[in-house]
């Protein structure tokens, strides 16, 4: 199985059916996982073609912060393995969404997508890596754990991120 993790900075997603590359390059990817889809609840998440969408959306907001688009996951799911795959859980605060995937393995598989907001955000939760910790633990016990996540770590001088023509090979790798 292979997965994509990309922050989208609340790129509008519709605009990814009409990039011919990109389609070209999730065609070998059975999950992708867009950060900061920044979507409301009820907003209808656009899905590519082959996939399902399972997202989630930040339904709590900290006191004197003005509501805006911001937060979000959607894991695009490709079909063939969406069948056997549904929301375990889910958190209030956006930061994380965990899919079982079963039957299509000997034990089940929890994907957890992990969204954390940047240090000094009014939205950063400083006991989020317990949360993930005490998740992980009871994943663990019912199945396999693969965790995919932005922490929004930072690497001194060097890039955190892989342009669009080095995803290419990535993707690509046997």
């Amino acid at each position: 199985m292979r997965v994509c993790l990309w922050n989208i900075h609340g790129a509008v997603i519709t605009k990814l059916e009409t990039h011919e590359h990109l389609l070209n390059l999730f065609q070998h990817v059975d999950v992708v996982a867009l950060t900061e889809t920044h979507h409301f609840p009820g907003d209808t998440f656009p899905i590519l073609p082959g996939f399902c969408c399972f997202d989630v959306t930040r339904l709590v907001t900290p006191q004197g912060v003005v509501r805006k688009h911001n937060g979000g996951i959607a894991v695009l799911v490709r079909e063939m393995w969406a069948n056997n795959t549904v929301v375990w859980k889910t958190t209030r605060d956006g930061t994380r969404i965990w899919l079982r995937l079963g039957n299509a393995f000997q034990r089940p598989l929890f994907l957890c997508i992990v969204y954390a907001a940047p240090q000094g955000s009014p939205y950063a939760d400083n006991s989020l890596f317990e949360h993930i910790c005490q998740e992980v633990g009871e994943a663990m016990s019912l199945g396999g754990v693969f965790l995919a996540r932005d922490f929004n770590a930072r690497t001194g001088t060097n890039i955190d991120f892989i342009d669009c023509n080095q995803l290419a090979d990535v993707l690509l790798m046997p």
